[in-house]
């Protein structure tokens, strides 16, 4: 038997691929580790790219400080309109009031004209969209969380309206601010890819720069004195 051995191997010098042809004789596995060994050392070394994962994290803190910003918009819009004006739709003196409405959609059958309804009712449901679309993004929570997270913040600002007598704390506010939360993180979730998912964070920042814009120019291009009187009606 060794000499059986001793002859194969002997045969290994007149083959191109002693290993191979060695290992088959021998009864052998032939392990390919020589030609992977070959095939790693044509290949280019293997790099990490350190700018990958600071263009990610760049990209988690643009969405933070953009929801911030929004959270700081919706306050503004909510609770602080007493301090300050958008052009002549409301007077800051007025929002000084404290009132409390719970019937669901008494507006719509008591209002006196057809604009404040249709606005109340579309102005809320937009206003929390963007919170709803920002929180999917940032938080990868389950659309019933970010509906709770959406209707915890409406009622905190409803309940802050009423102690801080900053205006009309409205059961139709809480329900629409909450609709608006849902179609928001219903729309990221279900249909926002990557290139929709850039575009509407960027209409996100700019309407709040728009909102900041405004606000600072409205002193000089919408002057208080000039504010226009609506007219009595004849008793």
């Amino acid at each position: 038997m060794s000499l059986l051995l001793e002859q194969r191997r002997l045969r290994c010098a007149d083959v191109g691929d002693p290993e191979q042809w060695c290992g088959k004789m021998l009864g052998l596995h032939y392990s390919p580790l020589r030609s992977i060994r070959g095939a790693a050392s044509d290949l280019p070394p293997l790099r990490l790219d350190p700018m990958s994962t600071t263009n990610r994290r760049v990209s988690h803190a643009w969405v933070n400080y953009l929801l911030l910003a929004y959270v700081g918009v919706i306050l503004a819009l909510t609770l602080c309109k007493r301090w300050y004006r958008i052009g002549y739709l409301w007077r800051p003196e007025n929002q000084e009031h404290r009132s409390l409405e719970l019937i669901p959609f008494e507006q719509i059958w008591t209002s006196t004209t057809w604009f404040s309804p249709i606005f109340d009712l579309v102005g809320n449901v937009l206003l929390f969209l963007p919170l709803g679309f920002l929180l999917s993004c940032r938080i990868q929570w389950s659309l019933r969380k970010i509906i709770m997270v959406g209707a915890a913040f409406s009622l905190a600002i409803e309940i802050s309206q009423f102690i801080l007598g900053a205006g009309r704390t409205d059961t139709d506010d809480f329900l629409l601010n909450t609709v608006g939360t849902a179609l928001g993180a219903l729309f990221h979730q279900r249909f926002a890819s990557p290139t929709i998912q850039k575009i509407t964070l960027g209409i996100i920042a700019l309407a709040v720069c728009s909102f900041l814009l405004t606000v600072g120019l409205t002193p000089i291009f919408y002057p208080a004195d000039q504010f226009p009187v609506r007219p009595i009606p004849p008793s």
